[in-house]
């Protein structure tokens, strides 16, 4: 692997997650400034909420951040191309869209560009490079992918853990599982079969692979694991030390803004990644908490010019932590709280991941929001906040629609209600089940 000489952007960040929380908090603000004016100049939604705020001198927007009120979920769905910048620096690249999966009511589709995606990557870097992950080995990742692609059994395989502008250098082989219509027990056959050094995937399912390999008296080598999606609970890590003798390295994101916050490699908790994000713990007052208070994770995102998140409330709760031990200067979490799934049971007991898609509902219902309740082998519970009365031919298109993304030919039951309220985890889960293991 090359030098950090030889990789410019990696000298920079192993340089600012070194510098004091007040220079990185007058870095993020200078940040915010420039985006700011770009906002006011290029995006109609923003120029009118910085008016109707009273924030007047954006160069100081420090002073007046806690007039900005936090930006809702249903805002960013609900103001369509008012959030997008008419006027994009060419500097920044190409314009991307990203569309979330929805695990938190109805999915939201955000905009980025060329230039904020490299950075996020070499965010993706240096956490890896900080936990000693060696490139040379054999990465696999059970995941999220389209329909048709790395189907079990034979998954897909590439000759590299990514692409060239998130690893500058060569690396080994990686391998690559659709977590969607792979049953556990099928995954963990693949996973003895490939035998990787590391693994990247779900909480949820993690947990059950461990179960899967155990039943099965499968040993695996992996010595690293990679989840992200979910509340990484303590006992799935003790579960996976004591199968595999494996440590996981945890990572905090939302599709909205990329990376939030990665696990310290030498003390566990969590640093924001402040370089890339403002990241705000805030109250039912919206006051900022103090260390271990808990409280609703408002995000700002620092280079996105195609569509600025101005205090985006993710709709996550976690809780601040002391400053951390190992003398970085990053912000620190020390709980992330409430992103659980399930998982979907056949009757013949298989297991799966459930996803239902980020747009399985367009074109065919007028949805709000939605949440989808296992209540027996056979059945599923589909509650459903709508604008309107659903005609019978929507009703019957969402009904298939829905059994598309099961593995199984469910009974789905529509359960129409005004709105779905928080989990005891306090989050929005669009799956729940209720059958027994």
């Amino acid at each position: 692997m090359p030098s950090l000489a030889e990789l410019p952007l990696q000298a920079q960040l192993a340089e600012t997650e070194r510098w004091s929380p007040r220079k990185l908090r007058s870095h993020q603000f200078q940040q915010i400034a420039i985006l700011a004016e770009h906002a006011q100049r290029t995006v109609p939604f923003f120029r009118a909420r910085f008016a109707a705020a009273g924030i007047t001198d954006l160069r100081r927007i420090d002073r007046q951040w806690h007039r900005l009120p936090l930006l809702r979920r249903q805002e960013v769905q609900t103001a369509g191309t008012a959030l997008h910048s008419n006027g994009v620096p060419p500097a920044h690249g190409g314009i991307l869209s990203n569309t979330t999966s929805g695990s938190t009511g109805v999915p939201v589709t955000v905009l980025g560009t060329e230039l904020d995606a490299r950075f996020f990557k070499a965010l993706d870097l240096r956490f890896l490079l900080r936990h000693g992950f060696d490139f040379t080995r054999k990465l696999a990742m059970i995941r999220w992918f389209e329909p048709g692609r790395a189907s079990y059994p034979n998954g897909a395989v590439q000759d590299a853990w990514g692409d060239r502008a998130t690893f500058p250098f060569p690396t080994g082989p990686a391998v690559y599982l659709n977590i969607l219509t792979t049953d556990v027990e099928w995954q963990a056959e693949w996973l003895a079969r490939h035998d990787p050094d590391y693994l990247n995937t779900n909480p949820t399912n993690l947990s059950a692979l461990v179960e899967a390999c155990s039943r099965r008296s499968l040993a695996l080598r992996v010595s690293k694991i990679i989840t992200t999606g979910e509340v990484l609970h303590a006992e799935v890590r003790k579960a996976v030390r004591e199968a595999w003798g494996a440590e996981i390295v945890d990572v905090y994101s939302a599709q909205e803004v990329g990376h939030i916050a990665v696990q310290c490699p030498e003390y566990g908790q969590y640093h924001v990644q402040a370089e890339h994000v403002l990241v705000e713990i805030l109250n039912e007052r919206a006051e900022t908490c103090s260390p271990g208070e808990i409280g609703r994770v408002v995000v700002t995102p620092l280079r996105n010019f195609a569509m600025p998140l101005f205090r985006y409330d993710i709709g996550d709760y976690a809780e601040i932590g002391e400053p951390c031990p190992c003398g970085r200067g990053l912000p620190v979490l020390r709980r992330i709280l409430g992103r659980g799934r399930h998982m979907i049971v056949t009757p013949d007991g298989r297991r799966y991941w459930p996803f239902f898609g980020a747009t399985f509902y367009r074109g065919i219902a007028p949805l709000t929001q939605y949440k989808f309740i296992q209540t027996s082998r056979d059945a599923i519970e589909a509650r459903l906040v709508v604008e309107r009365p659903l005609t019978q031919a929507e009703q019957e298109g969402l009904r298939t629609r829905i059994q598309m993304t099961l593995p199984y030919p469910f009974r789905i039951d529509f359960i129409f209600v005004d709105e779905i309220p928080r989990s005891s985890g306090w989050k929005y889960e669009d799956f729940v089940s209720q059958v027994e293991e």
